[in-house]
């Protein structure tokens, strides 16, 4: 499944939304439509790691995520360092996405007003947002951390298939709803 939507939307979407972007949309600014060029290839980065490299899996109700991709295997790699590339690849299409609509707002305002503010301001705002990104992303890499008993956790599933993927399975609390190391934007913990 997760290949089909990968071909459908790397192959197909981005690349036939970037042709328009690029020769379809004279009327369109420069600056627009580069803007649009980059959220494009942010997204095609996010699809294929999503979609191919890691392929995460909630296993609700244990506080715990599944990893399938093509990086799962790999020893140098661990799940819990590739769900933190995951957060940055998410964060960071979220910044330039809000960027470029930050962008087409200012543009759509007539004239002077209260709400437009200066392209420095502009700047400033995705500066700010960019430092939030950061901070969410090295704070996960701070805080987050698997539980002792990780083991007893994942048999707490039961499951015939758990025992052979055991090693793909990333767990953040020791109980089910607990979220455990798993805190977002604090590092309380230290």
């Amino acid at each position: 499944f997760m290949i089909s939507v990968l071909v459908l939307t790397a192959v197909t979407l981005h690349p036939l939304v970037s042709y328009v972007i690029l020769f379809q949309s004279k009327s369109m600014s420069a600056d627009m439509r580069a803007g649009y060029l980059i959220l494009q290839v942010a997204q095609v980065v996010q699809d294929i790691f999503f979609c191919l490299l890691y392929q995460p899996y909630l296993m609700t109700p244990l506080p715990a995520i599944g990893c399938m991709g093509l990086l799962c295997d790999s020893e140098w790699l661990p799940p819990v360092k590739l769900l933190g590339i995951f957060v940055f690849l998410m964060n960071g299409s979220i910044v330039i996405y809000l960027s470029v609509l930050l962008h087409i707002q200012q543009a759509l305002i007539p004239g002077k007003s209260r709400v437009q503010i200066s392209p420095r301001s502009q700047c400033l705002v995705v500066l700010t947002l960019s430092v939030y990104t950061l901070w969410v992303v090295s704070s996960y890499f701070i805080s987050t951390s698997e539980p002792t008993n990780r083991t007893q956790v994942i048999q707490q599933l039961n499951l015939s298939w758990v025992e052979q993927y055991s090693r793909h399975i990333v767990v953040f609390g020791e109980a089910f709803g607990d979220s455990g190391t798993f805190r977002t934007g604090e590092i309380s913990s230290y």
